[in-house]
């Protein structure tokens, strides 16, 4: 039995994850749980509406939408995603921000991550997503290893490609969302030695605007309104599948 709690102790936790435009507060409970956070960056570009372009932001009651626009291409890897510069939508989205939180005590804080990201002027939306999840990880303080799935030519689809970027980190579990329940092949996973938990999410609410709770925001919300404490609201953990599907 000793044997068996050490073997589930050194289980390297792996995430793999397509990046997504400053996303929730989600995303970065799965970095902090993870050893190895895999950037899913080679995976085609969703068609329609996505969180990989966009993002949401409040005042209660009010939401908005933040998009980064992005060049007409049919059928590309969200690496391959061009981000249209012809439009000044940097300005508008920090003009925006600011808008919103003009009363939120760490406003400067969350503006301030922004500029340095838009610094960098990326070509791709990849590589945007990428320095956004980054710049908010070292801002938490969270160090989880993180690398892009093109960089481990793995091949394979849907959970083959899964199970096949798991085992080229040297992972053994794999955590991941909810949206995984419509596709994963669990089973498939575990005759692979991969054991899968899905996030519990708490979604533990912080005051914002007028202390009411609205949930789901840009992690720059959090940002704005706790500062580095807000790290204090990253708490979510993880469930075994069976539990989830069962649940």
């Amino acid at each position: 039995r000793r044997q068996r709690q050490m073997c589930i102790r050194d289980r390297l936790k792996v995430v793999v994850s397509q990046p997504m435009y400053f996303p929730w507060i989600g995303i970065f409970e799965q970095m902090l749980l993870a050893d190895v956070f895999v950037h899913y960056d080679d995976v085609q570009y969703p068609q329609g509406r996505s969180f990989i372009s966009r993002v949401k932001i409040a005042k209660s009651p009010d939401t908005m939408w933040l998009t980064v626009p992005i060049k007409k291409q049919d059928k590309v890897n969200i690496s391959q995603t061009t981000i249209d510069y012809s439009q000044s939508w940097q300005a508008k989205h920090l003009k925006s921000f600011a808008h919103f939180y003009a009363k939120a005590p760490f406003r400067e804080d969350a503006l301030q991550l922004v500029e340095d990201v838009f610094r960098f002027k990326d070509a791709d939306l990849a590589s945007l997503n990428i320095r956004a999840v980054e710049a908010v990880a070292k801002y938490f303080s969270i160090k989880t290893k993180t690398l892009r799935s093109s960089s481990l030519a793995t091949l394979g689809a849907s959970s083959d490609r899964l199970i096949n970027i798991v085992k080229a980190t040297g992972g053994s579990q794999y955590v991941t969302g909810h949206g995984a329940k419509k596709y994963l092949q669990h089973e498939q996973l575990e005759e692979n030695g991969i054991s899968v938990e899905y996030m519990n999410y708490e979604n533990k609410a912080y005051p914002q605007w007028d202390n009411t709770f609205i949930s789901h925001m840009s992690i720059l919300d959090l940002i704005a309104y706790k500062g580095h404490s807000g790290i204090e609201c990253i708490v979510s953990k993880t469930i075994h599948w069976r539990e989830f599907i069962n649940g």
